[in-house]
């Protein structure tokens, strides 16, 4: 059984109706014919429900299969036989996007899309401008994490040269900001509060290795050294998912994005092979 295989043999995947497994794949399709603004006004709460419950249990799946690697040979071969998965599962994602999803908008959302896009080898649909938006009253790590989120989007482009010193300050700015958030320990504290400040702290913890392995990306794109930056990138991305036990959005896109990344640092290494090469 490949690994592909494995996925759709999953027993969240499985757990879904045929038949329902169907019309959200109809129902998405639909939706992506019609595109624009009326897409939202064309599907059913069924549908929608369908679409919804069908796209997250590719995501348990992935998790599960997955990251449980770090090697660069096994991602990328991870990466190349769930491209067929990762298809349906960006299908899916582009169609609740047009449905309006609650989350749809946000930059984890837009960074989940995008790694499926890579990993899927439709680079059209990488979301390269991203926004960084939050809630009105968001804190200063949750804006972080969004702007964290739309450096990886830039960092997955195809155009991600051009992208690169813009992203290499913003990526610094953010390891800046991030030290200077202070770990405060109040004298006393109810239990709730000592949870909410765990809470709060392994947030920032994930948050900074999603910014580290992004300076991981982006150094190694730059410098072009001759190293496999792939493993560091994996340990990077597991250390953020680890931490984000209560942020299950970034947790399901952490799980594509480490493949994704394993795919966009092997597309340098094999260019530098290239060059030399020819020398």
């Amino acid at each position: 059984m490949t690994l592909s295989d494995a996925l759709e043999q999953h027993w969240a995947v499985r757990a879904i109706e045929p038949a329902r497994h169907r019309l959200a794949l109809s129902t998405a399709r639909r939706l992506l014919d019609a595109g624009g603004a009326d897409a939202a006004h064309i599907v059913t709460p069924p549908e929608r429900s369908a679409l919804s419950d069908v796209a997250t249990a590719y995501d348990v799946a992935v998790q599960e299969l997955v990251l449980r690697e770090t090697a660069s040979a096994q991602l990328l071969a991870l990466a190349q036989q769930l491209r067929a998965s990762a298809a349906t599962a960006l299908l899916l994602r582009l169609a609740l996007r047009h449905a309006d999803d609650i989350d749809s908008q946000s930059a984890v959302e837009a960074l989940h899309r995008s790694a499926l896009a890579v990993v899927a080898d439709q680079f059209e649909h990488v979301e390269r401008d991203a926004a960084a938006t939050v809630p009105e009253h968001a804190d200063t790590v949750s804006i972080i994490r969004a702007r964290a989120a739309s450096v990886w989007c830039g960092l997955l482009s195809p155009d991600v040269r051009a992208r690169l010193p813009r992203l290499v300050t913003e990526i610094a700015a953010l390891r800046e900001e991030l030290s200077g958030i202070p770990a405060r320990r109040p004298a006393s504290e109810s239990p709730e509060e000592r949870d909410a400040r765990a809470r709060a702290a392994f947030g920032r913890h994930a948050v900074a290795a999603v910014v580290d392995a992004a300076a991981e990306l982006a150094s190694y794109l730059r410098h072009g050294e001759r190293v496999d930056a792939v493993p560091r990138l994996a340990r990077h991305l597991r250390t953020a998912r680890m931490s984000a036990p209560g942020d299950p959005a970034l947790r399901i896109a952490l799980a594509w994005l480490v493949l994704a990344a394993a795919v966009t640092a092997n597309q340098q290494t094999r260019q530098l092979s290239l060059l030399d090469a020819a020398h």
